[in-house]
């Protein structure tokens, strides 16, 4: 049986890949978010001269996110036309209609949602899809209110999931 202390220890091989997967989003994000990671070189001798050169080099080098244009192009290639559902017998049920308008209970309608998974997918390698379901109240047609199950969609990758379980932990 495991102990506390053996549970909350890390794979050796994960802070590797939480650096480089740091970097990747970061160089994703720009901006203040990519400035923060100093990965600017430091040139040999930087640090005897006066005040903090290096964060002055940082400040005053211009950042061009070509990592978002890049995935912006190829995305805008891959869904290029509308993505066609074939949803079968729950084609204009008023419940899928309502799920495929907001996938992730945040107002994100199903389209919007793959895309979005499929920009972290390029930056990180790799995204996880998370199913899940809420009892909700559903307004019908008719006025009147009926509970059903409402599946939610959750994206992610291993870097956040992560940072938001240690959070609960």
């Amino acid at each position: 049986m495991m102990d506390l202390d053996q549970l909350q220890q890390t794979h050796s091989g994960y802070r590797e890949h939480a650096e480089q997967s740091n970097f990747h989003y970061r160089s994703y994000i720009g901006g203040e978010l990519y400035k923060r990671g100093e990965y600017l070189t430091r040139y040999i001798g930087e640090e005897n001269g006066p005040g903090d050169q290096y964060t002055k080099r940082l400040h005053s080098t211009p950042l061009d996110n070509q990592v978002a244009t890049t995935i912006d192009i190829y995305r805008s290639m891959l869904f290029k036309n509308v993505p066609q559902r074939t949803l079968g017998l729950l084609n204009n049920n008023p419940l899928v209609d309502d799920w495929m308008k907001d996938t992730d209970q945040e107002g994100q309608s199903m389209n919007s949602f793959m895309k979005t998974a499929n920009d972290l997918a390029m930056v990180m390698g790799n995204v996880w899809v998370l199913v899940t379901n809420r009892h909700t109240l559903w307004k019908q047609q008719h006025k009147n209110k009926r509970w059903a199950y409402v599946p939610i969609l959750l994206c992610t990758h291993l870097q956040m999931y992560w940072t938001m379980f240690m959070s609960v932990m």
